[in-house]
């Protein structure tokens, strides 16, 4: 009782700046979150599904930047994974699998209620405010690097936009960059390098694969900024078959983590099954928990 009171709390404070929100800086729109967790599949994706080929996986989460578990939780039936609602909103960047890599592609933000986002001239999210942190968003050659500063620490210039103070300290740096395509093999990977001064690098290496009748993305944690089989901390794999029984596709979830002894341990494996209707929209129709995954510390709300 007194931790879901101090959430309320900390919830209270956190939105109660009325001055800021009635008075956004030039340039700055607010944003709020996705909350459509299962879109219908557009024309391209049916013509896919028409000739026998499951849909690809359109947009997948590089990281979670600085999540901080909240009180209310949910399964995403699209992914499988859980997402965490909070008063403390954060970036999560998406790419679509087939689109150019640069900052104009950052497509969107998750868990955005009352953000601040810049964008700029051509669409892509250059900075990004919320009552706690600043985030500065630019490309350099074929990286693109997020910094994040605590509110605190920046002011709002003439102009709408964020700056930080002379001296004020980044908390936390995510370089996101392509690794070397494979065409030939139909795979294409994303590395993500965070860096944190007070707890430590991480690196995650998504990787999308399509072959005939399957699609799947496969990620793997690092602990520290290199990638070695001594390293690995944790893999999941998210993979699309199509549906035999009808118009839609299966979906698989797995999700492994290393152990003390240096074996990775399935801790998940749900098999999904989703049925697509003319219009594209899509439900699921049954699900089966192979290996269930660990309980969640919240209960899951209902959608």
């Amino acid at each position: 009782m007194k931790r879901a009171l101090a959430g309320l709390a900390l919830f209270a404070i956190s939105h109660a700046a009325p001055t800021r929100e009635a008075a956004a800086p030039r340039g700055f729109v607010i944003e709020q979150s996705h909350v459509d967790l299962a879109p219908p599949l557009d024309a391209e994706e049916m013509q896919r599904l028409a000739q026998g080929i499951p849909p690809r996986v359109r947009s997948f989460p590089l990281i979670s930047y600085d999540a901080w578990p909240g009180f209310f939780v949910f399964r995403c039936g699209e992914c499988g994974g859980t997402f965490f609602h909070s008063s403390n909103t954060y970036l999560e960047f998406r790419f679509g699998q087939n689109v150019r890599f640069a900052v104009a592609d950052l497509i969107g933000l998750s868990e955005a209620q009352g953000m601040r986002v810049l964008r700029g001239p051509d669409g892509g999210i250059r900075q990004a405010e919320t009552a706690k942190s600043v985030y500065f968003i630019h490309q350099e050659k074929d990286v693109i690097v997020t910094e994040k500063y605590m509110a605190f620490d920046c002011e709002t210039t003439a102009d709408g936009t964020m700056k930080a103070f002379p001296g004020a300290e980044c908390r936390s740096r995510l370089e996101a960059r392509e690794l070397a395509p494979d065409p030939a093999r139909g795979i294409r990977r994303f590395q993500i390098l965070v860096l944190r001064e007070a707890s430590g690098n991480a690196t995650l290496v998504f990787e999308f694969q399509e072959t005939k009748g399957r699609v799947q993305v496969i990620t793997r944690n690092y602990t520290g900024d290199k990638i070695s089989p001594e390293s690995l901390t944790a893999q999941s794999s998210l993979q699309r078959v199509f549906w035999k029984e009808g118009p839609g596709y299966r979906q698989i979830l797995k999700h492994e983590v290393r152990q003390p002894d240096g074996t990775l341990q399935l801790t998940e494996h749900t098999i999904t099954s989703w049925q697509v209707a003319e219009d594209g929209s899509r439900k699921v129709v049954d699900t089966q928990k192979l290996v269930a995954p660990p309980e969640q510390n919240a209960p899951e709300a209902e959608h």
